[in-house]
């Protein structure tokens, strides 16, 4: 069916803005100006409760230099219901919290909400799903309303240009007729220490769980900091325990999604796989670097894009892998860890070569993280 797309710009206002289906919409910030470096803000947008609807489509909307990273999350119901921007995350453990401080979601003090789509440094690019799949919202899902939370990890912009207002968000398109298939997203997250001067890595893995459904992982994106050399994410086989790389790339480059290419439907994880990412560092700074929301800290994040068939239910599909969840040493699981695992690929030493972006080329020996 052939859908008229209505392009609408949604500015935050003194109340919740309803989003109808069948469109294309802008979320994004209604010319905020970030007063401090590592500012956490988020805005939320009530969907509509009357339809489940499906986003085929993630385009971010920002200038360079202003916002570090996007998160669209979903909420059953948004961390403040006062309207317009609240601060929400990135405050450090001793700091007093803004007086408006709120939690991304209501509730979720310790938990991670669903992520819809993440978004980092500058990175061009539209994420279009393959036809046939979109992220259901909406309706009677636990996701009833988006809530974007932006970083601005350095103002130093702002702070030059005192006339200067930040109007990022993501363009989505939105439709109603239900896709064959329903993407989600899963976060693999891990943290540590990494010494002065020293190189080191941050693992994550997790068993997908016997009573979750089969899934085809088929986009990925990497997030880290100022250390980050390389990040790898694989699928490793329950029954053959072999690896296949579902993505390794620098988050020196664009952070964008990138395609998991095995076949055209993506990599095929079933119950009882494992999944595992590891972050590599190099340290140039004679300090403890550790992990943490500042533009100071490190970050060790892979975002997978998945889709399941529709009929089973949002509930038996895990949306993180972190320490809290069963976490895996990659040297506990089966089969051997691939010999380049935290190599940087030619391809992005080429590219970072031609941009001028230096990078710790040394090849790191796994029997020395083993």
């Amino acid at each position: 069916m052939l859908l008229t797309m209505l392009i609408r710009t949604l500015l935050v206002s003194t109340s919740i803005i309803c989003i109808r289906a069948d469109e294309t919409v802008e979320v994004r910030m209604p010319g905020f100006r970030p007063s401090y470096h590592d500012e956490y803000v988020c805005m939320s947008y009530e969907l509509d409760s009357s339809h489940r609807s499906y986003i085929t489509s993630y385009l971010p909307l920002f200038e360079e230099n202003t916002a570090h990273h996007m998160l669209l999350m979903g909420c059953d119901e948004p961390g403040s219901t006062a309207g317009g921007v609240w601060h929400c995350g990135g405050i450090k453990r001793n700091d007093p919290k803004p007086e408006d401080y709120g939690e991304v979601c209501a509730g979720a003090v310790h938990e991670i909400p669903d992520i819809v789509y993440d978004w980092a440094m500058d990175a061009n690019g539209e994420y279009v799903f393959p036809e046939g799949i979109g992220f259901e919202v909406g309706g009677d899902t636990n996701i009833k309303n988006l809530v974007v939370q932006i970083h601005y990890a350095d103002i130093s912009r702002f702070e030059d240009d005192r006339s200067l207002l930040d109007y990022s968000g993501i363009r989505m398109t939105l439709v109603d007729e239900s896709p064959e298939f329903i993407a989600e997203m899963l976060l693999m997250v891990s943290g540590g220490t990494i010494m002065p001067l020293q190189d080191a890595i941050f693992e994550v893995g997790c068993r997908w769980p016997d009573s979750a459904p089969p899934i085809h992982m088929i986009a990925y994106h990497v997030h880290s900091h100022r250390f980050g050399e390389v990040i790898s994410g694989y699928k490793i086989d329950q029954d053959t325990h072999e690896w296949t790389e579902l993505g390794r790339k620098t988050p020196k480059l664009p952070q964008v999604f990138y395609p998991i290419e095995e076949d055209e439907g993506g990599v095929l994880v079933e119950p009882g796989d494992y999944i595992s990412v590891r972050c590599t560092y190099h340290n140039t700074l004679d300090e403890i670097v550790n992990t943490g929301n500042t533009k100071e800290d490190e970050m060790c994040d892979m975002y997978i894009m998945f889709y399941r068939e529709k009929y089973y239910s949002s509930s038996l599909t895990p949306k993180a892998c972190t320490p809290n969840d069963g976490f895996l040493h990659l040297a506990d699981m089966p089969g051997e860890i691939p010999a380049d695992i935290s190599t940087i690929t030619e391809e992005d030493k080429e590219e970072m070569d031609n941009n001028g972006i230096t990078y710790y080329s040394t090849i790191y020996s796994l029997n020395h993280y083993k």
